[in-house]
């Protein structure tokens, strides 16, 4: 079977689209991101209120051998009562290195793993900070700052792909109702289109469900899976298109030509 110019034009055109799509894919794979986040990132407190936070680390495909952060709070705002080193180095770990600095909202801990390190590390608190409100403050809104990470590998190589998620505090003075339902935030909008003495008519309803997702490493992986599946199938496709239509012109010149012979045999009797 021959394929014509113009179907091999189209061939080539898909097969360069499936190599691009698999480089491209292949790289975004490849740079995967280490996240270095306050938990939780919004918290709303009154004055005189105490409350922890912790500096947690997802270290992706990443085995974390050590870390050093520097966190920054406002000094007139809160007062840090304790810091307490997490369990993302194991149950012993060594601390290399630690600063406080209350007056100027300061803290640094540089905390690494004895022993051997595997990767993929499992996600974890690298610290928790306790914090107390001050009694005469405003209402307004405050950062909590991760101001500088540095992270070590499996390998003891520098981790550059980091991503650094800050906590903001909300000061109210009102009293604050806390809820133990899960966080799933929905919200109904009805709006009234008609009133009339005895009907009201609602024509809209909007239901709006939020709920937070965090896409680990395993998900990119089968992000990639699934991209990659795609392109297969889409490949497969145009190819059968292709030479189905090969196939129905090659049998219609087939017919064409079984046709010319017989009217040819028909003119000879």
């Amino acid at each position: 079977m021959v394929v014509p110019a113009k179907f091999k034009n189209i061939l080539m055109l898909i097969i360069l689209f499936q190599l691009i799509l698999t480089t491209y894919l292949c790289k975004a794979k490849a740079v995967e991101i280490v996240e270095v986040y306050i938990e939780p990132q919004s918290i709303k407190v009154q004055p005189g209120e105490t409350f922890t936070i912790l500096v947690k680390i997802n270290p992706g495909p990443y085995g974390i051998s050590a870390g050093d952060v520097n966190l920054t709070f406002n000094p007139q705002v809160l007062d840090l009562i304790d810091v307490r080193v997490g369990e993302m180095f194991g149950t012993d770990p060594l601390i290399g290195f630690q600063m406080i600095d209350e007056l100027k909202g300061f803290v640094n801990y540089a905390i690494a793993r004895k022993g051997e390190t595997k990767a993929p590390s499992n996600p974890g608190t690298f610290m928790a900070l306790t914090f107390k409100v001050h009694e005469d403050v405003t209402e307004e809104i405050y950062e909590i700052v991760i101001s500088k990470v540095g992270l070590a590998d499996q390998d003891f190589h520098d981790i550059e792909n980091i991503v650094i998620q800050n906590a903001k505090v909300i000061i109210i003075k009102e009293k604050i109702t806390y809820s133990t339902t899960p966080s799933i935030t929905s919200t109904v909008t009805l709006t009234v289109t008609s009133i009339s003495a005895t009907t009201i008519i609602l024509t809209k309803t909007v239901i709006t469900i939020s709920i937070k997702t965090i896409l680990t490493s395993t998900n990119n992986q089968i992000l990639l899976f699934i991209f990659l599946f795609l392109a297969i199938i889409f490949f497969l496709i145009i190819l059968g298109i292709i030479i189905r239509s090969v196939q129905r012109k090659t049998k219609n010149a087939k017919f064409a030509n079984k046709l010319k012979l017989t009217f040819m045999n028909n003119l000879d009797i």
